[in-house]
């Protein structure tokens, strides 16, 4: 009851924030969140529509994402890191195998303005949402006890600084992270969009989370009481 509450209060607070059209985002199932080999948040910036983020619940989820710049390079991220860290030319295209866009199901994952945007966003406009809803997220983000949370500029470099006993950057372009025994691996990369290049991308992510936090044990962060 008490976390029914909390979560009620959450959603409360994101509504206030962000007005009535606000998605009230997180993980999206639970049970394999917690079944997933590393727990994994991907901190994004808005909504492309309102809605979007409810259509990645249910099982079927290539049928309504199609090629989605977006969520097609966190397929593949989240893919490789759920079996075995395999590179981008290892894997197969997601057209091909459309059950690996499943994964999607297994994750956090939270946009730091809540409301629906355009085409492209504007950074300043999404920092600025950032940081009216700062508290909510990091609530969220707290909530959901991860053990790697991947997300871009201009946020990510505030949350590199929430917590002040953590390590100090470590730059291997086109990333930056910060890795410490029993805390969240940090990642900044660019968008998932990006342009320059998939394939880099994907590898880049996927070799820095093999590295730092693939072989330890599952979940390294205590889950709150």
């Amino acid at each position: 009851m008490v976390a029914v509450r909390k979560q009620m209060n959450l959603h409360a607070a994101i509504k206030e924030i962000y007005g009535s059209e606000a998605e009230c985002d997180g993980i999206l199932n639970p049970s394999l969140y917690d079944a997933a080999p590393l727990r994994i948040l991907w901190l994004l910036r808005e909504p492309w529509f309102t809605g979007a983020w409810k259509l990645l619940k249910g099982n079927g989820v290539y049928s309504r994402i199609g090629g989605s710049p977006t969520l097609h390079p966190i397929i593949y991220v989240t893919y490789s890191i759920f079996h075995g860290f395999p590179r981008w030319r290892d894997m197969d295209w997601i057209r091909d195998d459309p059950v690996m866009a499943e994964v999607l199901r297994s994750i956090a994952y939270i946009n730091v303005k809540k409301c629906a945007g355009g085409t492209a966003s504007n950074l300043q406009d999404i920092y600025d949402w950032f940081k009216k809803g700062e508290g909510v997220i990091r609530q969220q983000v707290c909530d959901c006890t991860p053990d790697v949370i991947v997300g871009c500029r201009p946020y990510m470099r505030d949350l590199f600084r929430w917590d002040s006993s953590r390590s100090r950057p470590v730059e291997e372009a086109p990333l930056s992270f910060v890795s410490d025994p029993d805390k969240p691996l940090l990642v900044e990369a660019p968008h998932p969009s990006w342009r320059g290049g998939r394939g880099i991308y994907v590898d880049s992510i996927v070799s820095a989370v093999e590295r730092e936090v693939g072989r330890k044990p599952k979940h390294n962060v205590r889950r709150p009481r």
